[in-house]
This record gives C-alpha cells, sequence and structure tokens, in this order.
C-alpha cells in the first residue's frame, strides 16, 4: 500500500469517527474515535496487535471524554484568551492521552501492568466524572478550567513514567504525535466557526469543526505510527482476540446504541418505552452469550485461534466504520430530514471503503 494511502485512510477514518463522536457526545463517542484509529491502523498495516491497541485506545480517548470542551470553545470566540490557552491545552492532553494509550496496547504488557492501568483510568474517570464534577459549576469558565487541570494530572503522570521514566518509544512518540495534531485542531477551532459562516454557504459548521480536528489528528497519528522503527510486535493470544473483539464489537456499539434509543425515547418521544426495554434487552442477552458461551468456545480452541489475515482486519475497521456511520446517521435522521452531516458521514465511509478495498498490500509500520 502506497504510504499516502495508508496516511489518508487513518486520518479519513479520525475525521469521521470525531465528527461521529460530536453526535453521541463525551466519553461513549470518544471511545468510537480510539477504536476506530486503531482499526485503521490494523487494516493499513496488517497487524493484529493494532486492534488489542484499539481496545485501549478507545478507553484512552473515552477518559478524555469527560472534559467538554464546549465551553472554552464559545469564550474563544469572544477573544477570551485563556479559553483559547484551554481549548489548546484540552485537545493536546486529550491527544495525548488517546495517542498514549493506543500505543499502550501495541506494546508487550503483562496482565498484572494490564490491571493496574485499567484500575488508574477507572479511578481518574470516576474522580473527573463524578464528586469533582459535582462539586463544580461547569457553566463557568474557572470551573472547567480546574477540571482540566485535574484532567492534566492523569495524562502528564502517565506521560512522565511510561514515556519519561520508562523510555517507551511507541508511546512517548504516538502521545506527543496525537497531541501536536488536536492541539492544532482545536487551535483552529475558533476560526473555523468564526469564518466559516461568512462564506455564505448553510453548512453545520460546528460539524465541520469537528471533522477539521479529527483530520489534523489522524494525521498526526499516522506519522507517529509511521515514523517507528520497523520492529514486529508482539503476538495476540486468543483470550486477546476474543476481549478486543467482545469490546469494540458489542461494548462500544451498545454504548452508542443506548445514546441513540435515550435520544429518541426521552428527548424526541419517537419510540415507545417497549421498544427501549426490548432493544436494551437484546443487547444484555448477545453481551451474556458473548461472555459465556464464547468464551467456552475459546477455551475449546473453537474461536480466535488464528491471526486475523490482512483481508480480516481490513473487514473489521469497515465493519466498525459502517456501524458507527449508520448509528449517527439514524440518531438525527430518524427524528429530523436528511442533511448536510448525513452526508458527510456517508461520504467519508464511502471513500474509506473505497481506499480500503482498492488493494490487498499494507504499509510497513
Amino acid at each position: 500500500m502506497a504510504r499516502w494511502r495508508a496516511w489518508l485512510i487513518v486520518a479519513v477514518t479520525v475525521m469521521l469517527a470525531w465528527g461521529i463522536r460530536g453526535q453521541h457526545g463525551h466519553e461513549r463517542g470518544a471511545a468510537f474515535v480510539g477504536a476506530a484509529a486503531g482499526l485503521a491502523l490494523a487494516a493499513v498495516t496488517g497487524r493484529e496487535r493494532w486492534v488489542w491497541a484499539a481496545l485501549w485506545g478507545s478507553l484512552g480517548f473515552a477518559l478524555g471524554g469527560t472534559i467538554s470542551y464546549g465551553q472554552f470553545v464559545g469564550r474563544a470566540l469572544d477573544g477570551s484568551w485563556p479559553a483559547t490557552a484551554a481549548l489548546i491545552g484540552t485537545g493536546a492532553l486529550w491527544g495525548c492521552l488517546g495517542g498514549g494509550a493506543l500505543g499502550w496496547g501495541y506494546r508487550a504488557a503483562s496482565p498484572g501492568e494490564r490491571a493496574r492501568l485499567a484500575a488508574g483510568l477507572v479511578v481518574a474517570w470516576w474522580w473527573l466524572d463524578g464528586p469533582l464534577s459535582a462539586t463544580l459549576d461547569l457553566g463557568g469558565l474557572r470551573s472547567r478550567g480546574l477540571l482540566l487541570a485535574n484532567f492534566s494530572v492523569v495524562v502528564l503522570g502517565l506521560f512522565g513514567y511510561y514515556a519519561v521514566y520508562r523510555r517507551d518509544l511507541v508511546i512517548r512518540r504516538l502521545s506527543l504525535a496525537t497531541a501536536l495534531g488536536l492541539g492544532a485542531g482545536f487551535l483552529v477551532a475558533p476560526p473555523w466557526l468564526a469564518w466559516g459562516p461568512l462564506s455564505g454557504w448553510a453548512m453545520d459548521w460546528w460539524k465541520w469543526m469537528e471533522h477539521t480536528i479529527g483530520l489534523l489528528g489522524g494525521f498526526a497519528l499516522a506519522w507517529g505510527v509511521f515514523g517507528l522503527p520497523a520492529a514486529a510486535p508482539a503476538p495476540l493470544s486468543r483470550w486477546h482476540r476474543w476481549a478486543a473483539f467482545g469490546w469494540l464489537f458489542i461494548g462500544v456499539p451498545m454504548w452508542l446504541w443506548a445514546n441513540n434509543l435515550v435520544y429518541w425515547w426521552w428527548e424526541r418521544r419517537a419510540v415507545s418505552d417497549m421498544v427501549v426495554g426490548l432493544v436494551g434487552m437484546a443487547w444484555l442477552i448477545v453481551l451474556a452469550l458473548y461472555l459465556t458461551v464464547g468464551a467456552a468456545r475459546v477455551r475449546s480452541g473453537r474461536w480466535f485461534q488464528h491471526p486475523w489475515s490482512p483481508r480480516a482486519l481490513r473487514g473489521l475497521c469497515l465493519a466498525l466504520i459502517w456501524f458507527g456511520t449508520a448509528t449517527a446517521v439514524a440518531k438525527t435522521w430518524l427524528p429530523q430530514p436528511w442533511g448536510s452531516t448525513q452526508t458527510i458521514f456517508v461520504g467519508c465511509a464511502v471513500v474509506l471503503t473505497g481506499l480500503l478495498t482498492a488493494g490487498p498490500e499494507r504499509a510497513r509500520s
């Protein structure tokens, strides 16, 4: 695969995913960004280790989703330099954590280290989204700045330990590259919103801003990955494949659809209580079967025994891309007329499908 095409696939994937993130918001939408980015890297490199990295990347980006940046954008448009600095800092920290989580998943780690990191992320998530947020007036810039400061302690602490103290090249490079890309994306966000409407085009300029953030972040992530030394990653076990597939194709989709159902049921009154209950029950049954029957089949040697081929990795990437696209389109299109937002989503997915199916080659990572 030509290097330019690999870069473009990763960049457009993150561009689309960041726009989809805006449809669902906060942690759940950001989890999709990390998942899609990791699978795009798996698809263009042919290395299944990136599927495992996608699991951790989704968790890292999700934690960044606890920091809502809408207030910073509004104040930055009014000319507030502190808000502009906070906005850039939000993007850089978010990229540092998300890119670092992808890099952490790509490297080998013991079960104990994985458990400790997962526990640390859960505690940080609980603190930021729970007690701290509950005590702050999140409508004020100062309170959101305090929330961002707490988030920075988490991110910089992890970066300092893995990238500086342990000198992990993969984590350091992906953290810094993605931080640079998303920081730049958040820097251009206010001017995009200010100048876009002057064109006279009837567009959702906020959505275009989100796509621009994702595009810059995606290009930066690709630059970070394709600048790594050409060393073979640690192989995945069958349990790695089982866990990654379950989270990426059952856990994340359930999370996104839960947001759709709440929106249709609570805000739009477009579906009944019975429909919400039936869909929720169906998802829980699928999850329970995967955790029980699926685990038994893995243990008996029937599932996930062999590495995913490059073709299978491209299929996994496209499956998540189209599921996320359909979910985001359905959320707004079912209650409202078709518009430019849905067209952009579907257009990006079509472009990615063409890029990923144009040839069997893979880029070196």
